[in-house]
C-alpha cells in the first residue's frame, strides 16, 4: 500500500476504544503514516496514551483496524510480561502543565 509513492508503515482504520465505564477514549480514529517522523499532540484525556498503547499491542481496541506494514496488530496479539518486565515496558510521554494545550 502507497501514499504519495511511498509505502505505508502505519495505518489506523476506525478505531475504537470504549472502557468498561462505557467511557470512550478513542472513537472512529483514521490515520496513514509514511516514513518519517510524527508527533502525537493533545490535551489531557484525548486518547493518546490509550492509541499508544494499543499501537505497542499492550491494550486492545474495542473495534478497528491497525496495519502496520500490512499486517493486523489489532488482534489479541497482547504483551504479556512478567510484573517486573511491565513497569520497564512503558512507554514515556512528557507533557508540560503550562503548555497551553
Amino acid at each position: 500500500m502507497s501514499l504519495g509513492g511511498k509505502t505505508l508503515l502505519l495505518e489506523i482504520q476506525q478505531l475504537n476504544k470504549q472502557y468498561k465505564t462505557r467511557s470512550w477514549a478513542l472513537q472512529n480514529i483514521n490515520l496513514q503514516f509514511k516514513p518519517g517522523i510524527v508527533g502525537l499532540l493533545g490535551p489531557n484525556g484525548a486518547g493518546k496514551s490509550t492509541l499508544m498503547r494499543i499501537l505497542a499491542t499492550i491494550s486492545q481496541p474495542s473495534s478497528g483496524i491497525v496495519l502496520w506494514l500490512l499486517s493486523d496488530l489489532s488482534g489479541d496479539r497482547i504483551i504479556t510480561c512478567p510484573r517486573t518486565t511491565k513497569r520497564t515496558a512503558s512507554l514515556p510521554f512528557f507533557q508540560s502543565p503550562d503548555s497551553g494545550l
